[in-house]
């Protein structure tokens, strides 16, 4: 499987000035200093600092930072040979994305800095499309579920859904699995 990775650094601020949130919300950042709005094309337009932020409010207060960009994508042979302790945020876009949340928001302390700087690699496969279901007809009981790049936890009860009725009834009852066959990249007998 030809899995790619794309490195992305991620900010959390604990002890913010925002209460509890018991219902929270996503919000994927639009700067006014933009290009003129345009819908969807706006989530993914930067910033003036490079970045296309979304904050995630957590319930106990924190809040999670990610979209600080310069996000690298790292071919195969790069992911087998790193080390997980290498895997460590980009402190330039840490900023880049702090600064960028300062001038968002008043709840968070703009000289003092994220609490948390990490980084995570989102896979990917070459067509940017998931790999949903058995690796070959040929071998039993072989199935794989990944390469969702940032969308893993929206798609993983579909996902999960899918793949337990693969294996349980040999399709999945609810959707079509044709553009996420595994077998388009594999070779296996």
């Amino acid at each position: 499987m030809p899995m790619s990775g794309i490195k992305s650094s991620s900010l959390v601020y604990r002890d913010t000035r925002m209460p509890a949130v018991p219902d929270p919300h996503a919000l994927f950042w639009y700067s006014p200093h933009q290009r003129p709005w345009v819908p969807l094309q706006s989530i993914s337009s930067d910033d003036a600092n490079g970045c296309h932020l979304e904050v995630y409010p957590r319930p106990d207060g924190d809040i999670y930072i990610c979209g600080l960009g310069g996000s690298p994508l790292l071919r195969p042979e790069d992911l087998r040979s790193l080390n997980p302790s290498d895997v460590q945020p980009e402190l330039s876009r840490a900023a880049a994305g702090h600064k960028s949340l300062s001038t968002m928001t008043s709840l968070i302390d703009s000289g003092k800095g994220p609490d948390i700087k990490q980084a995570c690699l989102r896979p990917i496969l070459p067509d940017a499309l998931p790999a949903i279901g058995r690796l070959s007809d040929s071998i039993n009981n072989l199935y794989i579920v990944a390469g969702h790049n940032c969308w893993g936890i929206l798609w993983s009860l579909v996902s999960g859904e899918a793949m337990a009725e693969v294996v349980v009834h040999g399709r999945p009852k609810h959707i079509s699995l044709t553009n996420f066959e595994p077998t388009r990249f594999t070779t296996l007998p």
